[in-house]
């Protein structure tokens, strides 16, 4: 019987990552979530689950179990009540049996005798009046040796961890022997079924784990011959880009769907993407299970929804109910005496009414031969191979929804598939998809999160991962898991509301093939310039390590620095030329220095003339002789010489004998005007 027991609670505990239905609690009753635990002949008849314990079972089954606690509290004899109605049903004397003695101690657990031990946060519990609460994990434990006693309660640390793929994990094992705490040495450790090591002197262990998953870590029942009570720790393993997309789920989640009050079954929809996203809806379980049943009651076992406007059944919606309900832990082959799996599979197909996006639910829920009959049905409704399946026109939208919808049966409808891959990729562009050409030819974070979503629910992590950066660098807002519904935008709940939805499919994908990357999104900009080189610093958007790309100084804005002629006052400058952004030199400007003055060397007489001599001056247009019979050179006669190189000139038809003054300055064309150097000093000279 313990082997028929045991793989009926290991069926019920896949669904327990999220609270488990259980009895409807009175509304004055104290609950608690606690994780609950049981070991029988030395193997868990119960892993550990969380469990909504509530105060007041012990009243409601006290003549069924033989015990009232007595507690306004829940207590340890609530948490065995609880288990017991999650993994055997509410009938406590037939199938393994819970019985508790007058005294408090309780005679049989899960079909088993009385001698066992219970244990609070790895501390003996005395009593099962014993008070628990939120977190707390209570662990049930049968001995294996009931002559000696010999059996020894060890723990681990930790009860549940989270690491990376790329991380290891170091467990501490200690054995608690009445009281007395010891480290746990020589203690074969198990991941799954499989003896992973054993712990050392001090009762350690490292673990490493090299794909994402949840693994249960325990150990053998034995150490030697001695009988073991086995630890357990819960271990999830994730990567970087998993541990963000569930940030950005759970801050979705609470965008869009808090504060609610309940889910109706006409929001069925809405709620499996509230419950895929792993945000605890344990508060909503019992009344969105309660509408379904009353919908149900009123329409003689079927489902009706009037969404279209007229009252029918629904494929989808049906589709949708049974995948929320056994998220929830109900059996929905027997809900309230419903069979909502039959129900499904018996649906008329052309009767049914549904929204295309829809299928996807009832395909999912339903056998294979109904899945492909409603895939047959979508395809010879809705679709067209080259132009993508029709709602309102052909769009990128409608084709991802198509492509998810069939993805369960992807290798039977191969044209289908490649036929809608090729096509939403014709609608993608640099900053992510596009919906139509018509109503929406930009892109946009809906069209983007769902062809992200339709390629992670064929299998293709890479590209759905091409998907989900650009959706991340160009459509999540400030607030992380909030998107905008174009580039820059503000807070969308549409565009956030089909990320959220998308996001399931892509985690699904990245645990099927272990996927990890980082998506480097430019967090800041040094620009280059012409004066120095710069830098875009890209941060990965899941663990913050930096990749930096460096940026090629830019090329000079040359400008041209024109010549500047010498003065015979000031010195010129040749041609040069400097950058007009940064101000830097080029080719430099030399000096160039100023015109130099014309000097008298000699005054040669001669017959009524004189010759006058000087030296040449670099640079000058020509010379010019001023000549008077007067000091102070008034009433002087002036004669011009043309050419730099000149160095005399003979001045004739004076008078004779007469003493003449004479002086000589340089002149040049300087901007179309004549400028002159200073005079020489004057010098004289007489005639013959």
């Amino acid at each position: 019987m313990k082997k028929v027991l045991s793989l009926v609670l290991s069926l019920v505990m896949a669904v327990t990552s999220l609270t488990m239905a259980t009895a409807v609690f009175a509304e004055d009753a104290k609950t608690a979530k606690v994780f609950v635990s049981a070991q029988i002949g030395g193997a868990f008849v119960a892993t550990p689950t969380e469990l909504t314990v509530s105060s007041d079972l012990s009243d409601k089954y006290s003549a069924e179990v033989g015990y009232n606690d007595s507690q306004s509290e829940p207590t340890i004899l609530d948490a065995a009540i609880a288990a017991h109605i999650a993994f055997m049903g509410e009938d406590f004397m037939t199938f393994a049996p819970l019985s508790v003695s007058t005294e408090g101690w309780i005679n049989d657990f899960f079909g088993n005798g009385s001698a066992m031990l219970y244990f609070q946060n790895n501390a003996m519990a005395s009593v099962l009046t014993q008070t628990v609460a939120d977190g707390d994990y209570v662990d049930f434990d049968m001995y294996t040796d009931t002559a000696d006693w010999t059996d020894m309660y060890v723990y681990a640390n930790v009860p549940t961890a989270a690491v990376h793929t790329t991380d290891s994990l170091e467990l501490t094992f200690t054995t608690n022997m009445w009281g007395t705490l010891l480290p746990t040495a020589g203690l074969s450790v198990k991941v799954g079924d499989e003896v992973v090591g054993t712990t050392d002197d001090n009762g350690k262990i490292k673990l490493s784990f090299s794909k994402m998953g949840t693994y249960f870590v325990s150990s053998e029942n034995t150490i030697g011959t001695t009988p073991v009570f086995m630890p357990y720790c819960t271990v999830t393993v994730t990567n970087e880009v998993v541990d963000y997309v569930n940030k950005q789920e759970a801050a979705a989640a609470k965008y869009l769907y808090f504060p609610q009050e309940s889910f109706s079954v006409e929001a069925s929809y809405d709620f499996v993407t509230l419950i895929r996203s792993g945000y605890d809806v344990s508060e909503y379980a019992d009344r969105y299970a309660l509408s379904v049943k009353n919908n149900l009651d009123a329409n003689d076992g079927k489902l009706i929804t009037n969404a279209s406007g007229t009252e029918k059944e629904d494929i989808g919606l049906y589709g949708a109910v049974i995948i929320a309900l056994k998220a929830l832990g109900y059996d929905t082959t027997d809900f309230y005496s419903y069979n909502l799996e039959k129900a499904l599979n018996n649906a008329d197909i052309e009767a049914a009414s549904t929204h295309q996006y829809h299928y996807k639910y009832a395909i999912e829920a339903a056998s294979s031969d109904k899945a492909k009959a409603i895939i047959n049905d979508l395809i010879a409704k809705y679709y067209t191979l080259g132009s993508g399946m029709d709602n309102w026109g052909f769009s990128c939208d409608n084709t991802c929804h198509f492509l998810i919808s069939i993805a369960p049966y992807a290798s039977d409808y191969e044209a289908y598939v490649n036929d809608a891959k090729a096509l939403i990729k014709t609608y993608l562009k640099d900053k992510g998809a596009y919906c139509d050409d018509m109503w929406s030819p930009d892109s946009n974070a809906d069209s983007t999160a769902l062809s992200m979503a339709a390629f992670a629910s064929i299998g293709d992590a890479e590209e759905a991962f091409n998907y989900y950066k650009l959706l991340i660098e160009n459509f999540e807002t400030d607030d992380v898991g909030i998107f905008s519904f174009v580039v820059g935008g503000t807070a969308n709940s549409y565009a956030t509301n089909d990320a959220l939805f998308s996001h399931y499919y892509f985690k699904k994908a990245l645990y099927a093939k272990n996927f990890n990357k980082h998506a480097f999104i430019l967090d800041s900009t040094t620009p280059a310039t012409c004066a120095a080189a710069g830098r875009e610093v890209y941060k990965c958007r899941f663990c913050n390590i930096e990749q930096v790309k460096d940026l090629q100084k830019l090329n000079h804005t040359t400008v041209k620095d024109k010549a500047v002629a010498p003065t015979f006052k000031k010195a010129g400058k040749t041609a040069g030329s400097h950058c007009s952004v940064c101000g830097a030199v080029i080719k430099k400007q030399k000096k160039v220095a100023k015109l130099g003055a014309a000097k008298l060397s000699s005054l040669v007489k001669d017959k009524k003339a004189f010759t006058a001599k000087w030296g040449k001056v670099a640079g000058v247009d020509g010379y010019q002789i001023q000549y008077s019979l007067k000091k102070n050179m008034k009433s002087s006669k002036k004669k011009n010489v043309k050419g730099a190189k000149a160095t005399k000139k003979k001045i004739v038809n004076l008078k004779e004998k007469k003493t003449y003054y004479v002086r000589i300055r340089a002149y040049k064309k300087i901007n179309c005007k004549r400028q002159y150097s200073e005079w020489s000093a004057i010098k004289k000279v007489t005639v013959k």
